[in-house]
């Protein structure tokens, strides 16, 4: 016996529901793979000890920038630097795939990292409704 055509409307509807939600995981799945991989790309600079040496040693020797970006992982690549010799802070701009992350290097607070665009995430909702 063939299912009522309501109910296989109601089948139709329903499944259309899923394809949307399969879509969005699908997204939410692409914007935690992309987060991961600039996790992994700083993780991978801050275990580079050549490259930490040379991000101290700009403050002695400003013209190091060129030296600095040209050893950048591939993914990575440095747009702007700055130096600001009385604050003891050099301050870097990274483009990672299609994040933007402020790095600072402070003689007395140390090395911190941070978003200034986050590419493609948003809120990723992954509760199941």
């Amino acid at each position: 016996m063939p299912l009522p055509g309501q109910h296989l409307a109601a089948l139709r509807r329903n499944a259309e529901g899923h394809k949307t939600r399969v879509a969005e995981l699908r997204e939410a799945l692409n914007a935690i793979a992309e987060e991961i991989a600039v996790h992994e790309a700083l993780l991978q600079l801050a275990h580079d000890d050549e490259l930490m040496e040379m991000v101290g040693d700009l403050f002695d020797n400003p013209q190091l920038h060129s030296d600095l970006a040209g050893s950048l992982p591939d993914n990575v690549t440095l747009s702007s630097s700055n130096l600001d010799e009385a604050a003891g802070q050099w301050s870097g701009r990274l483009h990672i795939n299609s994040w933007v992350i402020q790095v600072i290097v402070d003689h007395e607070k140390g090395f911190s990292a941070r978003p200034l665009s986050r590419g493609r995430l948003r809120q990723v909702n992954i509760v199941m409704p």
